[in-house]
């Protein structure tokens, strides 16, 4: 199973000005660390997430928005060509976030208890640090 997980700020904090709803493409192979954070302890493993917000609701319903239009009118149907939302390809820093993940049940790491607080809504913390990285230098 994978899913798409949004992440804010916990009450009482504010994300990094480094975090935004689109990166330049030479970012392309930046990550997260991950944690889960219990009161004031940092419990189970520490985890590398890419950064993935193409992969963030609104912007993959866009994205598959904008291709469906190109399609279309290559294939000769009378239709205007979609055009992204621009806010969804600002690098200015954002209020939200998003990683992708897939969940590996049998392993009962870190994608499983994401998966579960998020089945649960348990109202847990993470603690993530990023973006980091060299990145792919594309």
């Amino acid at each position: 199973m994978i899913k798409t997980f949004k992440f804010v700020a916990a009450p009482g904090t504010t994300l990094s000005t480094h975090i935004a709803r689109h990166f330049p493409i030479d970012w392309t192979g930046k990550h997260y660390l991950m944690q889960e954070k219990r009161g004031d302890r940092y419990v189970g493993n520490i985890r590398h997430y890419t950064v993935s917000n193409c992969m963030a609701a609104d912007s993959y319903a866009d994205y598959c928005k904008a291709l469906e239009s190109h399609i279309a009118v290559k294939n000769g149907e009378n239709q205007k060509i979609y055009r992204m939302q621009p806010a969804l390809l600002s690098t200015q820093p954002s209020t939200d976030f998003s990683l992708t993940l897939k969940v590996y049940w049998e392993a009962k790491g870190f994608s499983a208890r994401m998966f579960e607080s998020s089945t649960a809504n348990d109202g847990a913390t993470w603690m993530v640090k990023g973006p980091m990285g060299k990145s792919l230098g594309v």
